[in-house]
């Protein structure tokens, strides 16, 4: 993750934490090199899934 501040790559979790019903994760992060912190937030994707079949059509998956 790149620091909003200084913009180093490396950087290490201070705090997780799901949010929303576990659709989202909450990160406190602090910068290795300039050492402040900074807050991401993870979301899932909402896409819906499909089988291809052996012919090559593809079909929802319901289950």
């Amino acid at each position: 993750m790149k620091c909003p501040y200084c913009n180093h790559q490396k950087d290490k979790v201070i705090d997780s934490r799901e949010i929303n019903n576990r659709i989202a994760v909450r990160r406190r992060r602090e910068c290795l090199t300039c050492g402040k912190r900074f807050t991401t937030y993870e979301h899932t994707e909402g896409r819906p899934l499909a089988l291809i079949k052996k012919d090559g059509r593809r079909e929802s998956f319901d289950r």
